[in-house]
This record gives C-alpha cells, sequence and structure tokens, in this order.
C-alpha cells in the first residue's frame, strides 16, 4: 500500500483519467463495418468513388463484385476472443483501474491487525511443532507476557492465559497477574481470585503506595457475591504475614466504609 500512494502522488491522479487499456481503445475507436438489412457489408466510400467516376454505369460487373461480402472479414466475436498480450508500458496507466486507496488510518490499522495476526500463527505454530517433537518451548518472562497480550488483543483468551501463566511461573508480572485474574473470576475459584488480589494489592503498595481503583472494584465485586465475612476469613486465612494482609483488608474497609452491597455481613 505505501508503494501505492507514492505512485498516486506523483503521478498526481492522472493515472485515473487514462486507466483506460490500449487494446480497449484501439478497439472502441476503429470504425466496425455497418451490415445492411441483406447481410452484405456496405462500402460507402467505394460506392462514391466508383460513382464519380462513372464505374457503376458502364461496368455492371465491377459495381456487383463492390457488393460482395469480404471473403477475409473477421468476425468480432474473433476479435475478442483472441488472447491479448498487456503493454507493460500501459502498467502505470491500468495500475488503478479497479482498485480505490483506502484512508492512511485505515490502512494502518489493517497493518497492525495483520501483524498481530502474523506473530500469533508463527507462536501457535512453533508451539505445535515443539510438542510433536516434544520439546520444550524456550520464551523469556518479557516475551511471554507479550504474547499474553497479543492472544488476548485478538480475542484468544485461553492462549493469553497459557502464556500468562508461563510467565508467572518465571517471575512476577502485574499484566499477567490480572489476566490470570480474568480466569480466575471467570471459573468462580473464589481462593485463586482472593490470592491473586492479595499478590495486585501487595505490588501496587510497593511501587506506588496508592490504592487501585480496578483492584477496589474486584474486591467490592468479590464481597457482594461472597459477603464481607467469607472474603474476610479468606484472606485471613492464607500464610503471608500479617502486614500484607492488612493491605487487603483496608480495600475491604473501604467497601464497608462505603456500605458496598455485602459488606453488611
Amino acid at each position: 500500500m505505501e508503494e501505492e500512494y507514492r505512485n498516486e502522488r506523483q503521478t498526481g491522479g492522472a493515472a485515473q483519467g487514462g486507466s483506460r487499456n490500449a487494446s480497449v481503445i484501439a478497439l472502441k475507436g476503429a470504425d466496425s463495418p455497418k451490415v445492411n438489412g441483406h447481410g452484405e457489408a456496405e462500402t460507402r466510400k467505394e460506392d462514391d468513388e466508383a460513382a464519380l467516376n462513372g464505374d457503376l454505369s458502364s461496368n455492371p460487373i465491377a459495381a456487383g463484385q463492390s457488393l460482395e461480402k469480404p471473403g477475409h472479414t473477421v468476425a468480432s466475436e474473433e476479435v475478442k476472443a483472441g488472447s491479448e498480450e498487456p503493454d507493460p508500458s500501459h502498467a502505470a496507466y491500468t495500475q488503478f483501474e479497479n482498485k480505490r486507496l483506502c484512508e492512511r488510518w485505515l490502512d494502518n490499522l489493517f497493518m497492525v491487525l495483520y501483524e498481530d495476526l502474523r506473530v500469533y500463527t508463527i507462536w501457535r505454530t512453533e508451539m505445535a511443532q515443539s510438542r510433536q517433537q516434544q520439546l520444550q518451548y524456550k520464551k523469556s518472562a518479557e516475551e511471554w507476557e507479550i504474547l499474553g497480550d497479543l492472544a488476548e488483543r485478538l480475542h484468544h483468551y485461553d492462549e493469553g492465559v497459557e502464556a500468562y501463566q508461563a510467565c508467572l511461573g518465571m517471575r512476577f508480572s502485574p499484566k499477567a497477574m490480572r489476566g490470570v485474574l480474568k480466569l480466575y473470576e471467570a471459573e468462580g475459584d473464589i481462593r485463586m481470585i482472593v490470592g491473586a488480589l492479595i499478590r495486585l494489592v501487595t505490588w501496587q503498595y510497593r511501587w506506588y503506595s496508592e490504592f487501585s481503583p480496578s483492584l477496589l472494584y474486584a474486591i467490592r465485586k468479590l464481597i457482594e457475591e461472597e459477603g464481607a465475612v467469607k472474603v474476610r476469613s479468606i484472606i485471613q486465612a492464607t500464610s503471608l504475614p500479617q502486614h500484607v494482609l492488612d493491605l487487603t483488608h483496608q480495600y475491604a474497609g473501604l467497601c464497608a466504609a462505603f456500605r458496598s452491597s455485602g459488606s453488611d455481613g
């Protein structure tokens, strides 16, 4: 597409006006012989010259011969059926004959989607080949995180969770943990949800020392479904230090302070 945009700018739109095929122009421009009611070709030019010279009145045989149908007339069907080789010199004129360039921003979106699909296809093909050969498919933690994000963008959630879990097996990543948290929420595994939330709350406090609206929403949603007492009990039952658990209890305390649904009992 980039090559076509450059050619379009150079020609300045002149190619659209002269985009007709030269062979088609030659066929349309040539005067096809007209046929009279008796199926014989009219030869007006020859008749006029013969009338001026007096040949029609003096030589009736020549007049009859002039009205005969030519023996080597080529039918229009034969002309159309013939194979015409395209002239390379007319490539610039026929380039945009049946094609319209889309907007540049839309073209860029298509290219981004194409690149995502290309990388995703390569990844899944390499993994399938590794499994067939019973080999370990090795990637770094950063690469697994990128592949998980790629699969999530393409709505391949199972493959995205698989990549996120491979990333978490090597090191902690908040992005990968949030991706796995979506799987736990879909499955309704309360203990795994609470464990993921505790790790995300701790990471948030470690680097930002502030609460996260998305984490508050996740804890409030869990309290609405399961109740505050059950959620606090599961948090307290984990084998983590108490100061780590207190960070998660603060989010539950905010839900109780704002009287969220399920925080009463």
